[in-house]
């Protein structure tokens, strides 16, 4: 779960309760407010949060029931449809996910560059790629460390762990986002080869993504291990 972002917010982990059952739909595309009610019409009836994480604009619009179905001439139902006020808790939420989005480079999960020895992991040193792809319990020692304060801290930017830490700290859930924020560390061995670990806020430990193996070369590296790839 990020130790090294959630340790100082351990609150956060409970979320508060949400008051509305708005259904969050995120839309990257949507710039217009025709483009919103869409959507949201896409998703029939109900009350519907769309937002663009991109530009951090949001909508939410109610779809009625009934006869208002896909049957419908599309002014019928444009006509139906209600815009409404947006929650401001989830407005706040999406304001912070936006500034994340953002200092990540337009992603909630940037890559950071973790060379080996910064994890000051002993069954690591000497080690390499193909090393981690045929051992489970190195593999497992490298997921541990993928969220060890003492040793990512100093690794990723300060920007990006502050605004994860006031994303965590609003403590809603209204659009969902929480399963996608985190971070690739890309572990990289003396001999020029690397791997991915992927650190997600809500787990407590790390994944080594074994398709992200690369000799120094960028050539894939086999999941049994074997010194060639394409």
């Amino acid at each position: 779960m990020l130790r090294f972002v959630l340790a100082p917010f351990v609150f956060a982990a409970a979320i508060l309760p949400l008051e509305s059952q708005a259904a969050p739909i995120r839309c990257d595309t949507c710039i217009r407010g025709d483009d919103f009610r869409m959507a949201a019409q896409a998703h029939g009836p109900g009350t519907h949060i769309v937002f663009n994480l991109g530009n951090g604009q949001m909508e939410t619009w109610r779809i009625p029931g009934g006869h208002t179905g896909a049957g419908e001439p599309d002014s019928i139902r444009s006509s139906n449809a209600t815009r409404t006020a947006n929650n401001p808790d989830a407005q706040l939420e999406l304001d912070k996910a936006h500034e994340l989005y953002v200092i990540g480079g337009n992603t909630l999960r940037p890559i950071y560059h973790a060379p080996v020895h910064a994890l000051n992991l002993p069954a690591a040193q000497g080690k390499t790629a193909h090393d981690v792809v045929r051992d489970n319990n190195l593999r497992a020692q490298l997921e541990s460390a993928a969220s060890d304060a003492v040793f990512l801290r100093p690794l990723v930017e300060k920007d990006w762990e502050v605004a994860v830490l006031e994303f965590l700290g609003i403590g809603t859930a209204y659009l969902d986002l929480r399963s996608e924020v985190g971070a690739l560390l890309r572990v990289s061995f003396s001999d020029g080869s690397h791997v991915d670990v992927e650190a997600n806020i809500d787990d407590t430990v790390g994944s080594v993504l074994m398709e992200t193996a690369r000799t120094a070369a960028g050539q894939h590296i086999p999941a049994d291990g074997s010194r060639t790839g394409s």
